[in-house]
């Protein structure tokens, strides 16, 4: 996994009371996410230790590997990883550019055709920019997708995703009535440095977001946790993974730690109770596992649809008491006297696309087929691959094997691909026809005007 803070989730967990054949079993030692971040050496010299014992699992991060692969190649040569089962999490990372190091590597055990390996990723999309991998490698893989749709299904409590978009004017901190519920276990991702929705050093935007919700009251010294009291007197426990200072170690800590009974298993309402709000910027996404996240609140409009269905996928998690998950989208509403109104337009149209393109790809994933006299198969049945299969009786097939291929495998591409060609092209000027009413020199923007001008 590409972080640290993911590691905890691949921590020994008992899976055979759940009904499966065999519980996940990983010693300390050899899960490289649990020791600090600064101990990449150590972890080099660890994985290199693991590849000539007897161990059989090891958790690492995508820069250890990255190192220990370079280190182990040196010394031994690319067959000391034959035979090894090798499963890359968070795979929208990988590349098939040459200046992607991981992509490079997978390109060589795959290649070699010695090992097996296993790519998972939250993500319906084959790269924002890049494609993950070539088409001659991605070839050699068998894909099952588990859709969003199957995972509800499969949930006890979680029932019901929402997908938003919300608009505010100003700065964003005038948005939050609202939409940011202080009931609700809410993450919040605030803009990146540099967007049009950033006003202010990222410390005070944290700063002015707890001033919305209370009153600053201390920190907690065990956790790091901002206290905040409400009007009403409740006390909040915020996380701020947006300070990068020395606290942070002492927030992430505190968030990765279970809180559990005497029996060994989690507490649920002390777990749930641990930490109400987390506020972060670049941290929180991929793979952070806070199953009692309710509300994911992304302030302003993100490009990357890959990064969307991971901020969404935050709250997605099934925990008792959480019937309902919300993803809401805040960006800023077109108004006279925002600074740059064509920008704010393409926003907010672009946030509505996105939410309509997620919604495509969170409902079930439906094929269908030719279904000719004499099929045994059920009309409407589950391939086990996440695709819910309906057979038409007539059904006109694809003229050309490539033509298949594309209805059948990239039709998520396509539609990413159309939503990101209408990212570029929206208000641009060489979208617009020429028309005979416009001026020659116009270029393209869109003006809005008061109700009492012409």
């Amino acid at each position: 996994m590409p972080e640290t803070s993911i590691g905890g989730s691949f921590r020994s967990t008992d899976l055979t009371s759940y009904g499966f054949e065999a519980d996940w079993e990983v010693e300390d030692k050899w899960n490289l996410c649990l020791t600090g971040d600064d101990a990449q050496d150590r972890k080099v010299k660890a994985f290199v230790e693991f590849m000539g014992s007897d161990a059989e699992v090891l958790v690492c991060t995508h820069a250890t590997f990255r190192f220990a692969y370079d280190k182990v190649v040196e010394d031994q040569g690319i067959e000391a990883f034959d035979d090894c089962f090798i499963a890359v999490d968070e795979f929208h990372h990988v590349s098939a550019s040459d200046h992607n190091r991981l992509g490079v590597i997978l390109q060589a055990l795959v290649a070699r055709e010695k090992c097996h390996l296993m790519a998972m990723t939250g993500s319906y999309f084959c790269g924002d920019a890049d494609p993950v991998l070539r088409p001659e490698d991605e070839a050699k893989f068998t894909t099952i997708t588990y859709s969003y749709y199957e995972q509800l299904e499969g949930y006890e409590h979680l029932k019901a995703l929402g997908v938003n978009y919300q608009f505010y004017k100003g700065n964003y901190t005038n948005g939050l009535e609202g939409v940011l519920d202080p009931a609700q276990k809410t993450i919040i991702h605030i803009p990146h440095r540099g967007s049009s929705e950033a006003f202010d050093d990222k410390n005070n935007e944290v700063g002015k977001i707890m001033d919305f919700l209370g009153k600053h009251v201390g920190r907690d010294p065990d956790t790091g946790f901002d206290l905040i009291e409400l009007p009403e007197g409740r006390v909040l426990k915020v996380a701020d993974l947006v300070d990068d200072g020395p606290g942070r170690g002492i927030v992430k800590t505190a968030l990765s730690r279970e809180i559990k009974g005497v029996d060994g298993k989690r507490d649920d309402a002390a777990d749930r109770a641990k930490v109400d709000i987390i506020i972060a910027l670049g941290m929180a996404k991929e793979g952070f596992d806070w199953v009692w996240c309710e509300h994911a609140l992304t302030i302003g409009y993100r490009s990357s649809l890959t990064e969307i269905v991971q901020i969404i996928g935050r709250a997605t998690r099934d925990a008792p008491g959480k019937p309902r998950a919300v993803f809401t989208n805040l960006v800023a509403e077109p108004g006279v006297e925002t600074d740059v109104v064509s920008d704010a337009v393409n926003d907010m149209l672009k946030a509505i696309s996105g939410s309509l393109l997620m919604e495509q790809v969170l409902a079930p994933n439906f094929k269908f087929y030719r279904r000719e006299d004499g099929d045994v198969r059920e009309p409407v049945h589950n391939d086990g691959q996440g695709n819910v299969m309906i057979g038409i009786k007539g059904l006109i097939e694809p003229p050309t094997e490539r033509a298949k291929e594309i209805c059948e495998q990239d039709m998520q591409d396509l539609l990413a691909a159309a939503c990101r060609a209408m990212d570029k092209r929206v208000l641009a000027p060489d979208t617009v026809a020429a028309h005979p009413e416009l001026p020659p020199n116009w270029n393209g923007r869109l003006k809005i005007c008061r109700p009492d001008k012409q």
